[in-house]
Parts: structure tokens; sequence; C-alpha cells
């Protein structure tokens, strides 16, 4: 194959200012992509997109925009189906869910972070003390007993079931 520089390295400063990738210029111009890039090698100032900014990629997404078969809905619904049940489910009060529905229910009352609750409750921890329990100093100097801002009816329901 018999290319001319002078018109391929006219052709590949203008698509690259379109946008074109590299892959989509060694198409059009019939070469191999290594082929390509020795050509490319001499001329290093000609500015290519980002990647997965090309003309190509941004035509690909708006395609499939908004598109949705039945399959595609009925496969993503019942793999949402499938991730919540292997969650376990959790009981404070009258609320169950996973740990993230409970504690977005009873967060602002917790004296912990989730991410302190998911530990204690990997850990074993009964899911009241998980929640509600305060924070320990190290080697359980100044222990804080007081249970804060627990309302009462948990505290009385926790004691009784001891």
């Amino acid at each position: 194959m018999n290319v001319k520089p002078i018109y391929t390295e006219a052709f590949i400063r203008s698509r690259a200012r379109m946008d074109w990738s590299r892959s989509m210029v060694a198409e059009a111009l019939g070469l191999p992509f290594r082929k390509l890039s020795v050509l490319l090698d001499q001329m290093p100032d000609v500015r290519w997109p980002q990647p997965h900014q090309s003309v190509a990629v941004k035509l690909s997404r708006e395609s499939r925009r908004g598109v949705a078969t039945e399959g595609l809905l009925r496969a993503a619904s019942k793999a949402r189906e499938g991730r919540y049940e292997k969650f376990k489910k959790y009981t404070i009060g009258e609320h169950t869910g996973t740990n993230r529905e409970v504690y977005d229910i009873w967060g602002d009352l917790c004296s912990v972070s989730y991410s302190q609750i998911r530990r204690r409750l990997d850990r074993g921890m009964n899911v009241l003390d998980a929640y509600f329990k305060p924070n320990e100093t190290s080697k359980g100097w100044g222990v804080n007993k007081d249970w804060g801002k627990v309302p009462g009816w948990l505290i009385e329901a926790r004691e009784s079931k001891s």
C-alpha cells in the first residue's frame, strides 16, 4: 500500500482536531495501529482527545442512552433483589431492615458511626449494644456507663432480655 505522506499528515491532523481516536484514524487510513504509531512518532505536536473522549465513544454512549430492553430491566431488578436478600436483617424497636436501613432511622441517636456499628456487629455484638453502647477509652479507663440519648423503652427492652 502506497500512502502519500503529505495528505496523510494533513488527514491525521484534521481528524485529531475533530476528536477522532488514533484507532479510528488508523482504520480510516487502512493502516495497522503500529504503523500509525510510527507515523505519529514523527508528529509529536498532534493533540489527541483524552481517553474515552473521542467521537466514537461519545456517539456510542449517546446511542445507548435510555435504551433498556425488558430483559435488561428484568435482570437488573432480579439482581437488586438478590443483593438485598443476602444482607442480614436487624430489628430495633418496630423497625426491621438491613444495617444501613436501621442506621438511617436510628443513626441520630447513636453515639458511634455507621462503620463502627458494622464492625461491632461483625464481631458478634448484640444489636442494641452495637448501636447504643458508647465507645470505651483505651485500656477500659473512664468507661462511659451512661447510655446517653437512648430512649428509655429501648433500655428497658434490653434489660428485660438479659
